[in-house]
């Protein structure tokens, strides 16, 4: 079966991340680790766009009681992420996730 344009990256991430996890899971429980990091994945890609945007407005709105309806609008979602991290900044330092 051929991979459809654009998709080969996102299957390498979610084989790497699959290789990883084979000393710690077995196979059958694969599939409650993989697909929640794969949407993980996909809302990271959704905000990567606007997130630089979305945490320097954050840091502005320090002390508003209620920034939802502001960094939703910033992020162009219904949802937001103020988190410094993403996956591929964890995968590079694993010892620092706690």
């Amino acid at each position: 079966m051929a991979v459809p344009k654009g998709f080969q990256d996102k299957i390498s991430f979610v084989w790497a991340v699959a290789d990883l996890l084979r000393g710690d899971f077995k196979p059958h429980e694969y599939g409650q680790v993989i697909l929640p990091f794969v949407v993980l994945r996909r809302l990271e890609c959704a905000l990567e766009k606007n997130k630089d945007a979305v945490i320097e407005r954050n840091k502005k709105l320090a002390g508003i009681k209620d920034p939802e309806a502001i960094l939703n609008s910033v992020s162009g979602h219904n949802f937001y992420n103020i988190s410094p991290f993403n996956l591929s900044k964890i995968l590079q330092d694993p010892n620092k996730v706690g």
